[in-house]
Order: structure tokens, then C-alpha cells, then sequence
């Protein structure tokens, strides 16, 4: 007896385009049976409709329904910060811009995908721990999106657009925040503090937002960081306090600084996880010094819990092989400090 012939099936569109072309790109795409997720890992490609080099300078750009908006950097020869590219474009340099960031990130969809941390978790095992991203205060996360003096204009001149970025991040954070709950990870960043506003807009726009969402990831039996790299702290100490987070990361002690380690601590409390960014300038002044400046820190904050680390400036300083030696010396001389203590 013969077979019965198979029914043919009938492709269907895509959601979004109503393009027969996209699912099957999608259908060869996926994989595991995860249809959604490559849905929107496509999308997400396709708002990327051009990325070129020029003299130096990488160029990205978004295509949306509002028009084309971009970013760009242009990369050095030696290393600056903890990068060898600087930013020089934003996706807002003049007042049209806005609708096609508006458009962009409203367009946007959240899918999750923890392979990556997982990942990064089994290499790194037991040699060190592994941190993800959260979710970033709207107010904090506009200021990537202009140059810095743009941005200071921007909430004067412009403050209804600059007000709806706001809120359009802010639709976007709670698309991201179950992702962010839900995740395997434990220890989650949850924004930097670059002391480029006044504490009173600390506590208008960024401290409701830690108020809302730190308890949160408290509950979930996870640890929250906050990333507070600025130089002048000293006035943002007590609001900085107020925020509920469990580790203070890149605090950087004088003479970079303006807060001292025990100022910090009184403001910030004994059960503070206070994680240092050692200021490599120091090994500028020789290993005898570095390590009694590692001493005195230790002892300043004695019995508590303190982690110093390089999270800023890191390697950037090594220009040659004396620098190098200079800072291999340094690195040693902190790591010695801290075997004696």
C-alpha cells in the first residue's frame, strides 16, 4: 500500500515585516527550537543598516522609522583610559535627532539569552567572579547619548524631549528589569556614579530609582553594585549611602579623590563591601612608597570588608619598557602590603 504524500506546509510571514523571506531566514537561523528569541535577535540585527571605517573613525548606524541616527569612534594609536578608541559622534547631536532615538528604542524588544554569562562562569571558576549588567537610572543613562556639554544644554533648552528620553528609557529598563531578576547571575552593576551632576539631582532623578529596584534584588538573594568612579564623591557621600547598595566599586582614594577611605566608610557603613580602584599614579613614586600607601589603607579600614582592585586606569600608563617595569614593581608592591597586613 502507498504512502499517503506529506502535507505541504505553508510559511507563514514573519510578525513584523509580514515577510515570508524573514521566517525562513529565521527557520534556517534557529536554533534549539527557539523561534522568539531569533525572531528578535534579527530585528535587532536589522536596525544596524550600515557600519563603515573612515580616517580612523568607526561609524555605526541605526535605521529607524524616524530616519538614521549613529554613533562613532575613533580609535588611537596608544591607549587612553582603559580603551584604545574615544567616543567622538552621539546619536543626539541636534534637535531631529530625538525622534529617531525615540523610534530606536521603542522599537527594541528584550529577549533573554544567559548563555554568555554562563559561560563566562564556568571559565573563570573559582579564579574570580563574574558580574552582570542591570538596569541604569534614566536620568544617569542620557548622558551617553550627547556630548558632555550638549548634555548639560540639553535639560535647559530642550527639556520636553530631554524629559521623554527619560521615559522612553524608562520603558525600556522595566522591558529589561525580569530579565535582570530572573537571571542566574548574583552579583548585578547596577549604574556608575561619574559626579557630573549636583546631589540634589542625585536625589530627585537616581535615588527613587535605587529605592525602587535595590530592595528588589535584595529579595532575589542577590548583591548589587554600583560603579562610583567620579573624583569628587566627597559631596555625594551621604546620598551615595542612602542608596542600599552592597558594594561601592571603583572608589578611588585620594590624592585622585577628594573622599578619604574612612569618611567613605562612615558614611557608607561597616557592612559596605567598599572596592577600591587603587591610583596607579602611585606607582609613580616607587614600590617603597606604593606599599605604604597600600599599608595605610589597610589599616584606615581595618576590619572591614575592602577589596582594592584596578578598575580604572588599569595598563594605559605602560608607555615602554621602563613604565612597564614601573608598574610590574607597583603591582607587586600592593600585593606584598597586603600579604604583611
Amino acid at each position: 500500500m502507498r504512502k499517503s504524500k506529506p502535507k505541504k506546509r505553508v510559511l507563514l510571514p514573519d510578525p513584523k515585516y509580514n515577510d515570508i523571506e524573514i521566517t525562513r531566514f529565521v527557520n534556517n537561523m534557529m536554533y534549539n527550537g527557539k523561534k522568539s528569541l531569533a525572531f528578535n535577535i534579527l530585528y535587532d540585527a536589522l536596525n544596524i543598516v550600515e557600519q563603515k571605517t573612515k580616517d580612523n573613525i568607526h561609524y555605526t548606524y541605526y535605521h529607524t522609522s524616524e530616519g538614521t541616527c549613529s554613533i562613532a569612534y575613533e580609535s588611537l594609536r596608544e591607549k587612553t583610559s582603559d580603551s584604545t578608541k574615544v567616543q567622538c559622534g552621539w546619536m543626539i547631536e541636534k534637535l531631529r535627532d530625538y525622534e529617531k532615538v525615540f523610534a530606536l528604542y521603542e522599537d527594541k524588544e528584550a529577549y533573554t539569552d544567559y548563555d554568555s554569562y554562563n559561560n563566562a562562569v564556568r571559565n573563570i571558576g573559582r579564579d574570580g567572579i563574574v558580574r552582570g549588567r542591570g538596569i541604569y537610572p534614566p536620568f544617569s543613562s542620557t548622558s551617553s547619548f550627547y556630548r558632555l556639554d550638549d548634555w548639560a544644554y540639553a535639560q535647559y533648552d530642550n527639556p520636553d524631549h530631554f524629559n521623554k528620553l527619560m521615559d522612553v528609557l524608562n520603558v525600556r529598563n522595566e522591558k529589561l528589569w525580569p530579565i535582570v531578576i530572573d537571571s542566574p547571575c548574583r552579583f548585578i552593576d547596577m549604574g556608575s556614579i561619574s559626579g557630573n551632576y549636583s546631589p540634589d539631582k542625585f536625589k530627585k532623578y537616581c535615588l527613587p530609582f535605587y529605592k525602587k529596584y535595590i530592595p528588589e534584588l535584595h529579595t532575589r538573594g542577590k548583591i548589587c553594585s554600583i560603579h562610583a568612579h567620579a573624583s569628587n564623591l566627597n559631596s555625594l557621600k551621604d546620598v551615595i549611602g542612602e542608596i542600599g547598595a552592597d558594594v561601592i566599586e571603583a572608589f578611588t582614594p585620594p590624592p585622585i579623590g577628594d573622599l578619604s577611605l574612612s569618611d567613605a566608610r562612615s558614611a557608607w557603613g561597616n557592612d559596605t563591601v567598599i572596592w577600591i580602584n587603587f591610583p596607579e599614579t602611585i606607582f609613580y613614586n616607587g614600590p617603597e612608597y606604593t606599599k605604604d600607601y597600600t599599608r595605610d589603607l589597610l589599616e584606615e579600614d581595618k576590619g572591614n570588608p575592602l577589596v582594592i582592585g584596578f578598575t580604572e586606569m588599569g595598563l594605559s600608563g605602560i608607555s615602554d619598557r621602563e613604565s612597564e617595569k614601573l608598574f610590574q614593581e607597583g603591582f607587586m608592591a600592593v600585593m606584598k602590603a597586603v600579604e604583611d597586613f
